[in-house]
């Protein structure tokens, strides 16, 4: 399976109810833009199942590399605008994947 590399913009948003869609439309390209926290979880979670393989993230200019553990080794200062219970409910949903 190739790497690839997700990029944030503000450019390609799309709306819950059509990620499963969006996410099939990206999964085999090289490069993957993604604008919102829906597709950012999508993206991780879909990693963790082995559905896509992404060598790291492109967040504010900065370079989030993926862990073997599945954690993200750095992922910039406010990046999230969504409350701590999230990053939680990440981490479950990714570890219950792993399962």
């Amino acid at each position: 399976m190739k790497k690839s590399v997700a990029i944030h913009t503000n450019d390609h948003p799309t709306a819950d109810h059509r990620i499963e869609e969006w996410f099939d439309s990206v999964k085999n390209q090289e490069i993957i833009h993604f604008s919102n926290n829906t597709q950012f979880i999508k993206l991780r979670l879909e990693h963790v199942k082995g559905n896509i393989n992404i060598d790291h993230f492109q967040i504010d200019g900065e370079q989030c590399k993926i862990l073997e553990s599945g954690d993200m080794d750095y992922v910039p200062d406010g990046f999230f605008d969504t409350s701590f219970d999230m990053v939680r409910e990440l981490s479950r949903l990714i570890k219950k994947a792993k399962s």
